[in-house]
């Protein structure tokens, strides 16, 4: 009876995590915020639903099942620091560096290719010895290596740890820090569990794990029923704290605002091919920093999109007032450096290529 229990909350646990992740990707702004969370729960999802094929015996004679299993366990770390990251630490994007941490996930995939490349006989040997008593070197490496997920995780957590405590003395972010503080607790044990799980080979501890986290979703599913905002109350909670911390308190940021409107409309800075943030920043005696938060907090855009969309504007205008005039050379004039650049940029503005917009303008055709 517990086992046909526990082997439902694995797949019920799977669907759920599938769900939330949906969620994320429907949100009315999709940040990187939300693309990683959707991405962090569809692998706990193919987590959730593998164990529950281990749970039903199903794997033992479809050892295939396990595919990429490594390679969810050791995305499960870097993507979870990646979202308390984002959120926690105020950023709108990852520094490169930070991208390093997939490394390891990455050298599962080859592990995980192998074991697929492999005879089904042997598949099934491997399987089968990773949930019993089995210690022969090779089951005991892969031992090892799952493990390395859980350790991976926690040094990526840790990490995380050590820099929202130096937000703890800050009273405004008593709130922030508390939930993201629960939730890697939470998260390292749902690791440790998993791990232990396969370092003992004991069922008993796989279900318990499996238990664990399928409550800690249902537990964020039905807050989330109750407030809808739930997942992205971290993200607007620290968007506002940043905002308030801002690099341009003192600032008046409406008047800076103006100023920026008159560069591009006046100047017309952005006809510059080489213009960049921090030219554009000294214009207004800002840093680069400065005028990046400006851009993001009263904008909500980046400085290419703000810079591209003048240029785009142009375009159009001259495409559609100078009929002979080549593509290349309206490109060149609003500030392009190069032709795909300026058809990347136009086909993401206007949803059409620049020959087309002029066509459909000279036919007639809606534009």
């Amino acid at each position: 009876m517990i086992d046909a229990v526990v082997t439902f909350a694995a797949f019920f646990g799977g669907m759920l995590s599938f769900l939330v992740a949906v969620g994320q990707l429907v949100v009315t702004y999709r940040r990187l915020e939300n693309i990683n969370l959707a991405v962090l729960f569809t692998c706990v999802g193919l987590i959730l639903m593998q164990y529950g094929f281990v749970l039903n015996d199903r794997v033992f004679q479809l050892p295939g099942i396990m595919s990429f299993h490594l390679t969810f366990l050791y995305l499960v770390g870097p993507l979870l620091f990646y979202a308390y990251y984002l959120v926690v630490r105020f950023e709108d994007s990852l520094p490169v560096s930070k991208l390093l941490y997939l490394v390891p996930a990455m050298a599962a995939l080859t592990l995980d290719i192998l074991f697929i490349l492999q005879p089904e006989i042997f598949k099934k040997m491997v399987v089968s010895g990773l949930f019993s008593g089995n210690m022969s070197i090779p089951i005991l490496s892969i031992r090892i290596i799952v493990l390395g997920a859980a350790v991976q995780a926690s040094l990526y957590l840790g990490l995380l740890l050590k820099n929202i405590l130096i937000f703890w003395k800050f009273r405004d972010y008593t709130f922030i820090t508390t939930i993201t503080l629960i939730y890697i607790i939470v998260s390292s044990i749902s690791q440790i569990l998993i791990a232990a799980a396969f370092i003992t080979g004991l069922i008993t501890v796989l279900q318990v794990s499996v238990v664990f986290i399928t409550l800690l979703l249902m537990g964020t599913y039905l807050v989330g029923q109750r407030h809808p905002e739930f997942l992205q109350i971290l993200i607007k909670e620290a968007r506002k704290k940043r905002y308030e911390r801002s690099l341009l308190k003192g600032y008046a940021t409406d008047e800076l605002c103006s100023r920026l409107q008159q560069l591009m409309d006046s100047e017309r800075v952005y006809s510059h091919e080489d213009i960049t943030l921090k030219q554009l920043a000294d214009e207004l005696h800002l840093t680069s920093h400065q005028l990046s938060q400006l851009l993001n907090e009263k904008l909500n855009m980046n400085f290419n999109t703000f810079v591209n969309q003048f240029r785009i504007r142009d375009a159009k205008l001259m495409l559609i007032n100078e009929p002979d005039r080549s593509v290349l050379s309206i490109a060149y004039a609003v500030g392009f450096n190069s032709k795909s650049s300026f058809y990347d940029a136009f086909s993401r503005f206007t949803g059409k290529t620049p020959q087309k917009y002029r066509k459909d303008y000279n036919s007639g055709s809606k534009l």
